[in-house]
């Protein structure tokens, strides 16, 4: 099992006078990435001839599947964990990630009161938090990093899904 690249996507945002934003995604034929990118050209062209919104900015992506996908035999993306982060540069700001179907592991204990709390200090978890914050591999909310991760919990979303 591995993930191997299936295509490219473009993705679109566009702008309306009042500012609403909507995102237009497209599964592109291009067999390169030279050729997603003239693609993308002709298509932001064609878009931009019908549409009286302006084209606020787009990301061309390679598109990744596994090419041997099997069904996980535990978890629901209903169950979340949510960590709460506090944003770089203002003490009072945070953001919030969540993390579907999160594994029995990263919470403190497999019952009683810390049941439903995120353990700050498991490496998993550690390795997540990492990834927004100062010189991390992304973001999180609105452009900005985190400098600490204040806590954790389990939480479920509510699905018509099943």
């Amino acid at each position: 099992m591995a993930l191997v690249a299936d295509g490219f996507n473009l993705s679109v945002t566009l702008a309306d006078r009042g500012g609403n934003t909507t995102v237009k995604s497209f599964d592109l034929t291009s067999a390169d990435h030279a050729t997603a990118l003239t693609d993308a050209t002709a298509i932001l062209a064609a878009l931009t001839g019908v549409s009286d919104a302006s084209v606020k900015g787009y990301t061309i992506g390679t598109r990744y599947v596994e090419n041997a996908f099997v069904l996980p035999t535990v978890g629901e993306i209903e169950n979340q964990a949510m960590l709460t982060f506090r944003l770089y540069g203002d003490p009072l700001k945070k953001a919030t990630f969540t993390i579907p179907a999160p594994k029995d592991a990263i919470f403190s204990a497999s019952s009683g009161a810390l049941y439903n709390q995120v353990d700050l200090a498991d490496t998993e978890v550690i390795a997540m938090r990492n990834v927004f914050f100062t010189g991390g591999e992304a973001t999180i909310s609105d452009g900005e990093t985190a400098v600490a991760l204040e806590n954790g919990k389990r939480i479920h979303r509510k699905s018509r899904r099943g």
